[in-house]
């Protein structure tokens, strides 16, 4: 099988264009919440998409050493590591859910906050 040669150009347009791929679920997330669309219980379903692209994502970067494998050729490496540090930034966000909790549903209620963390086993864990 032939190795695919790319120019340096033709490298930054495609890397390009998986950063922009990578990036659409959080600009589809913002857009939702800016326009109110996430539904009746928008903290539940951050939680839920965040956590999805971060599976999504940390799968595909770890399935970059096996296509290496299968293609014999280097071209998946090169996007192992965006792939990885998108998973971990969708990661961040979706340990996030106390902050969302406290400043979008309770309005920076501290009371509220401290009630939270004491019902909410995996806010603390995490």
């Amino acid at each position: 099988m032939a190795a695919l040669k790319f120019s340096k150009l033709q490298w930054l347009f495609i890397k390009s264009v998986v950063f922009m791929l990578c990036l659409s679920p959080f600009l589809s997330i913002f857009w939702d919440a800016f326009n109110d669309l996430l539904g009746a219980d928008p903290i539940q379903q951050l939680h839920f998409r965040t956590g999805d692209w971060t599976l999504r994502l940390l799968l595909l970067s770890l399935a970059m050493t096996p296509l290496r494998q299968v293609f014999k050729s280097s071209w998946p490496i090169r996007f192992r590591r965006m792939l990885g540090l998108f998973a971990f930034f969708y990661a961040s966000l979706h340990l996030l859910k106390p902050l969302y909790y406290v400043g979008f549903d309770r309005l920076l209620d501290a009371a509220a906050v401290g009630c939270y963390l004491k019902f909410s086993l995996d806010a603390v864990i995490g």
